[in-house]
This record gives C-alpha cells, sequence and structure tokens, in this order.
C-alpha cells in the first residue's frame, strides 16, 4: 500500500473511533435521563456497568454496537433483535469472515492470504453482550425484566435478562430474581461454536438451569470475569444454592416412588412440609394437602413435578410448596433433618451451620483441586538435594566437597555465630514488636486507591 493510502485509512479508523465514542456517550445519558417508573436500581457505575475494561472498549468500538445504538430505541425492538441475532451466550465470538473481507481489495493475493492466516484466530464481542450492553444503556423495569426471564420465544432473551440482573442488580435482590429458574430445564446454547439447542446432534447438557446457576457460584465466565459479590452475601448465596439443591434432590427422589406420589395426591393426606419468613426459620411442620397443582399458572404448560397446597395444621395457615418441599410423617429426609437439628425439635442454627461448613468446604475443595492441595510447597533443587533426591543432583561418585576454585571468585563466607544469634534476637523482636498505627493521612490515601479501584475495576 502506498503512504497516502495508509494515512488515508489511520483518519477513516481515527473518525470511526471518535464516532463510537460519541454514540456510546450519548447512549450513557439516554439511560441517565430515563423517567420509567419501577427501574430497577442500578448497583455499581453507570458508564462501565461494572465489565472489564477490555470487554468494554472493544463493545463500544465494534460497528455493531455503534448500528444498535442507533437504531434500536425502545425495549420491544431489543427483545426482538436478541430474537433474531443471538445464538450463543459467550462475550466473544469468532471474526465473521465477511467483517474481515472488506479488506481483500487493498490487497494482492499473497498478502490476502497472508491475511487471513495471521487473522484466523480473532475475535469480536458477541451480539449478545453487544445487546446485553445496550439494555443496560436503556435500563430495564421490572416488569420488562420479568417479562424476558418469563419469555417462550427465545432462551436467548431470557439469557440477557439474567445477564443483565447480574451485572446490575443489588446483590441483596439478586437471588430472589434467580430462585424461581435455579432448575428451569430449557435447553440453551452458552458457548459459541457448538450445535444449537433444541437440534438432535446437540450432546450438551446445558440448560436454562445451569447457566444460572453458575452465573451465581462463579465468577470466570468465558474468558471475562463477573462482578464480585459482598462476602457475606456471596456466601449467604452459596448456601441458598446448597439448600435448593437439597429440595431438587428430594423432588426427584419422590417422583421415583409411585407409592409416595399417590399417597401425597390424596387430599387429607397427613405430610411434613417445610416453611420458612422473614420471622421464621426453615423448619418442617405437619400439614396437610388440599389439592395437587399440575399446570403452570398461565394454564399453557404441565408441570414436571407438581406442586401442593397444603394447610399447616399448627397455625391453620394455608401456603403452596413444591415436591421438594414435602416428605412423609416417617420420611427419611425429614428424619435426617431432625437428627441434623433442622426438625420439628426447632434446633435451626445447628442445621444452619452445618450448610455453612459444607458451603466452606467445597470452596476449600475447588481452591486446592482435584491434583491435592494447590497451597503445598513447590519442591526445589536444594530441598531436593537435601532430601536425597537425584534432580539436578551430581552423580554418586561425585558427592564429596570442593575447595572453592579462584577462577570463581571469592565466594561470600557466611557470618560468624555471635552475629548470627544477634540478627535472630533482632528478627524476633521485631516480630513480637506492636505495629505501628497508620496516620490519618496514610489511611485517606488508601481508602481513595480503594475507591478508585472498586470505580475501575467493579
Amino acid at each position: 500500500m502506498s503512504r497516502s493510502a495508509l494515512w488515508h485509512q489511520e483518519r477513516n479508523i481515527q473518525k470511526r473511533q471518535a464516532e463510537a465514542e460519541e454514540t456510546w456517550q450519548e447512549a450513557v445519558e439516554e439511560g441517565r435521563n430515563n423517567r420509567a417508573r419501577n427501574l430497577i436500581t442500578l448497583w455499581g457505575p453507570d458508564d462501565s456497568f461494572r465489565f472489564e475494561p477490555l470487554l468494554l472498549d472493544n463493545i463500544k468500538k465494534s460497528s455493531y454496537f455503534v448500528k444498535v445504538c442507533r437504531e434500536i430505541k425502545d425495549w420491544t425492538a431489543l427483545v426482538d433483535e436478541i430474537y433474531y441475532k443471538v445464538d450463543h451466550m459467550e462475550p466473544w465470538a469468532p471474526a465473521r469472515l465477511y467483517l474481515v473481507s472488506a479488506c481483500w481489495h487493498i490487497c494482492d493475493d499473497d498478502e490476502w492470504y497472508a491475511f487471513l492466516r495471521r487473522n484466523s484466530g480473532v475475535k469480536t464481542p458477541s451480539m449478545g453482550f453487544s445487546l446485553l450492553l445496550r439494555l443496560l444503556t436503556m435500563r430495564s423495569t421490572t416488569n420488562q425484566m420479568e417479562l424476558m426471564l418469563k419469555h417462550v420465544d427465545s432462551a436467548y432473551i431470557r439469557a440477557v435478562g439474567f445477564l443483565y440482573l447480574r451485572y446490575s442488580c443489588e446483590p441483596e435482590h439478586l437471588f430472589k430474581w434467580f430462585q424461581p429458574y435455579l432448575y428451569d430445564e430449557e435447553p440453551i446454547q452458552v458457548g459459541a461454536g457448538k450445535k444449537k439447542a433444541g437440534n438432535n446432534n446437540n450432546k450438551s447438557n446445558e440448560t436454562i438451569g445451569s447457566f444460572v446457576r453458575s452465573l451465581l457460584s462463579r465468577r470466570d465466565y468465558y474468558g471475562t470475569m463477573l462482578p464480585r459479590l459482598p462476602i457475606q452475601i456471596e456466601r449467604n448465596v452459596q448456601v441458598q444454592l446448597l439448600q435448593a439443591e437439597k429440595v431438587q434432590n428430594r423432588a426427584t427422589t419422590h417422583a421415583r416412588n409411585k407409592r409416595t406420589m399417590d399417597y401425597f395426591q390424596k387430599p387429607g393426606a397427613r405430610i411434613m412440609a417445610t416453611y420458612e419468613d422473614e420471622e421464621n426459620p426453615l423448619q418442617w411442620y405437619e400439614a396437610e394437602v388440599d389439592r395437587v397443582i399440575r399446570r403452570t399458572d398461565d394454564d399453557q404448560q404441565t408441570l414436571k413435578h407438581p406442586k401442593f397446597v397444603v394447610t399447616f395444621t399448627q397455625y391453620g395457615n394455608t401456603e403452596t410448596v413444591t415436591l421438594g418441599e414435602m416428605d412423609v410423617p416417617d420420611g427419611p429426609f425429614y428424619k435426617e433433618d431432625t437428627r441434623a437439628g433442622r426438625g420439628y425439635d426447632n434446633r435451626h442454627e445447628r442445621g444452619k451451620n452445618d450448610l455453612y461448613e459444607e458451603v466452606r468446604r467445597r470452596e476449600q475443595e475447588q481452591a486446592t483441586g482435584s491434583r491435592g492441595n494447590y497451597f503445598a510447597r513447590v519442591e526445589t533443587t536444594k530441598n531436593s538435594l537435601a532430601a536425597g533426591g537425584t534432580r539436578g543432583a551430581p552423580p554418586p561418585q561425585d558427592r564429596r566437597r570442593r575447595s572453592p576454585s579462584p577462577s570463581r571468585g571469592a565466594r561470600k563466607r557466611s557470618p560468624p555465630r555471635e552475629g548470627r544469634n544477634r540478627e535472630d534476637e533482632r528478627s524476633r523482636e521485631r516480630q513480637n514488636s506492636p505495629p505501628r498505627k497508620r496516620t490519618a493521612e496514610e489511611m485517606a490515601a488508601i481508602q481513595e486507591k480503594k475507591r478508585k479501584l472498586m470505580a475501575k475495576y467493579g
């Protein structure tokens, strides 16, 4: 290429970047000026949405995102765009050939094929995350979000809604949004480059439920990091996930037992059911079955596991419980929880502590990995030689003390015994001495540094 052509290309690139930045600022202001009712409260900065800087910068500069910001101005149009364009939920996607092929006319054949080889692994921001960022700049109301999470036309519309909540929802409200969908069995293709969900050749077991649980249980997400939750809220979420897992296991076990299911579906059957609210912790209570619910509220689908309307005999209140929240009076789950302190005898704190211990154990297993202790000390050459190992050691016949060679220069001698003793005493004094108190200026500088880091990285 000639020098003038390179300059012209550079000017075009700078012009596109300036237009992309201007479009981004307009989109951010659009969200700030949104005065709709029942907007979901945004947690975090409203100009980065706790996206990783690299991912955010690439989305802002992508031609597709600029086009979406200019053409899509309402929620309905955005949902339609998700329905027609999104086919996976990774943040990055392989660069489309038609995006690269626009440069073929400026190269000869050899340069063109070399260009294709160099860019064969290039990735661009995915359409799913570009539309997610556009939805964040527009903002969403609670009614719109409920419609997205229950949408029946596309699993990707639902997935974008869950990611919206993961990036923007206040942490203490996050689990309430996700809880009804923890074991939703609608198939979805999360990773790029696989068979589409619904295809007979699709061998993956990805569902909306597994997708939702992964958003709550891990931060790493296909090459990017999800926002970090406060440590106590994150621990509580893990406990709630463990509790939901136990409820799901109970439901699966009951559904396989025909005798138990027949008993549950008899009106007036005496059972044990769990109940909790803001004032009462989760416990088992005696109840009677009033009726069975086999279809969804809108009467459009049959439930995989029926729900039950029960009346708690001790208090007289009527509630709807799931199959996993029930057991027969002498059932194994009720007896197990009673022995563990989570049963009818009102020893709830012990059961809660058991769940916390289980979460801590799983966290430790995840940290150490399947190959043993991750924090185990790595064996060095010096340790190997001291233990009689052979890594880096000379042959047995050469293991003798050699005098220092003058050609290698004078070696550093060890300090005398008295000097070493004094050094040891000083070291012990420094360890036993109380830590120095920081001044007010130092504490203010530390807080300012933390604030900048949180604003930048979330």
